[in-house]
């Protein structure tokens, strides 16, 4: 009986394309024909990377799923796949994809330089990213690290010059925070410069001799007027405000670690902070001990961020499809463009709305509910005797996102791992415990004494008070 349905429907359907009339298959299912052109229906397989959080919940609905490990995953794991889901640790080309099935590509994450877009455009494959997934959860990342920096070296941030190297959506975001907390920032974005002729991006080395802290959000680019491939070498080094703090959360490769380590041999840094590292997950223990702040590629890994990535990959792969679906008999549909520039203003809009969404956002993961996470404010600058208004509200910020965003436990755990027989291990394992930290959209500050100065930038950034959000930030 089945069998004579299914045969039905293909003959309908068959009929529907030769007759011109528009049709849709539930999403569950895809389309193919034989050598002799007859339609096939099958379920959509899916293959997604194991380590995806939420994925069953996620993409269950939309066909079978098949999980593989990210980092040793073969072509014959996927090669019977419609559709593959990955994240950072996969390498996509035609090593992999060739003589698959495979007609989309989506990546859980916002950096694509390990996918070779060039060939799935090439081959008609579908691709899609989460780009902006983790915006807010770096930015938040690079300004828990200024401020621990700034404790550690008894330094005023709001008396100090940020330079920020590549303003995409991150490098943007951090430029209005660090605005917004009172340093001075400097913006660098030759690509942004000459497509937007904006004054306000300035020449590299003029940041570079300027900035107190640079933080990098550079894109991964091997070659080409903008390439940032080995970008951080000894010439870029000497360039560099001595005393200055660098940051990286961009890619480890865009770092000559060698030359760095000369660097801080040197003394001409105050503090290296880096979360991101040349092949990952087997790095240079040398250079993380001699860092300020190590951690293994956590930058971006926030709850929410997780949560965030696979549903924007579950949107796109259903419009792929439905894209599908209504293709011309005997064509895919036409590959889908990669994320494109960023647009002409410099100042990209963070992707996270400024309202408690938080604890309303579907689970994904089995929880009922992401619920808000109390921040503590006794002892703040009630207490504080001997220092000026200013100082007080720094410290009062530094204070409360110390607690939402703790840079110490995972530097502290990556740290007592490198030396180990299994480092490369436990990279993996500390980034992925490391996903249950929340965003500042998902902390509520406690009552409390606290500056009126910080208040208006805690909610600026994000953070929720006992009485709801801070009229003075709007």
């Amino acid at each position: 009986m089945a069998r004579r349905r299914i045969r039905a429907i293909q003959w309908a359907i068959q009929w529907a394309i030769q007759a011109g009339i528009s049709w849709h298959v539930p999403s569950a299912h895809l389309l193919t024909r034989d050598e002799a052109g007859a339609v096939i229906i099958h379920d959509m397989l899916i293959a997604v990377d194991q380590d995806i959080i939420g994925a069953q919940a996620c993409f269950a609905g939309l066909g079978d799923l098949r999980t593989f490990a990210g980092r040793c995953v073969r072509p014959a794991d996927i090669a019977s796949a419609d559709a593959l889901i990955i994240r950072s640790v996969t390498r996509v080309d035609a090593g992999l994809l060739t003589g698959s099935r495979i007609g989309f590509v989506g990546t859980a994450t916002s950096g694509i330089d390990h996918v070779d877009t060039a060939y799935l455009k090439q081959a008609g494959i579908t691709f899609s990213s989460a780009a902006g997934c983790n915006t807010r959860a770096v930015a938040e990342y690079v300004l828990a690290t200024v401020l621990v920096m700034a404790k550690r070296l008894q330094f005023d941030p709001t008396t100090r010059t940020m330079g920020v190297v590549g303003v995409g959506r991150i490098g943007s975001v951090v430029a209005d925070w660090a605005q917004a907390l009172g340093m001075e920032v400097l913006l660098c974005d030759p690509p942004l410069r000459r497509r937007t002729g904006d004054a306000a991006f300035i020449d590299l080395h003029d940041l570079l001799a300027r900035s107190d802290v640079v933080s990098l959000h550079v894109p991964l680019n091997r070659t080409g007027e903008d390439a940032t491939w080995d970008m951080i070498d000894d010439r870029w080094l000497s360039s560099l405000k001595p005393g200055a703090i660098l940051i990286n959360t961009s890619r480890g490769e865009v770092v000559r670690e060698d030359h760095l380590l000369e660097a801080i041999e040197s003394g001409r840094l105050a503090g290296v902070v880096l979360d991101v590292w040349r092949n990952e997950p087997t790095i240079s223990a040398e250079l993380a001990l001699r860092a300020d702040i190590a951690t293994p590629h956590i930058a971006g890994s926030t709850r929410e961020a997780k949560h965030r990535a696979p549903l924007m990959i579950r949107d796109a792969l259903e419009q792929h499809v439905d894209l599908w679906h209504r293709r011309p008999a005997g064509h895919r549909p036409e590959s889908r463009a990669v994320p494109g520039p960023v647009p002409a203003s410099r100042v990209v809009p963070d992707p996270v709305p400024h309202h408690p969404w938080s604890w309303d956002m579907p689970s994904i993961d089995g929880d009922a509910a992401l619920a808000l996470v109390p921040i503590e404010t006794e002892g703040l600058s009630g207490n504080a005797t001997g220092r000026t208004q200013s100082d007080d509200a720094w410290r009062d910020v530094a204070a409360v996102i110390e607690q939402a965003c703790d840079v110490f436990a995972p530097d502290t755990a990556f740290r007592s791992t490198l030396l180990g027989a299994d480092a490369s291990r436990e990279f993996d394992l500390i980034r992925k415990a490391s996903a249950s930290r929340r965003e500042f959209t998902s902390h509520q500050v406690g009552a409390g004494e606290i500056q009126p100065a910080a208040r208006k930038f805690l909610s600026t950034i994000g953070f929720l008070f006992d009485n709801g959000r801070d009229d003075s930030a709007a």
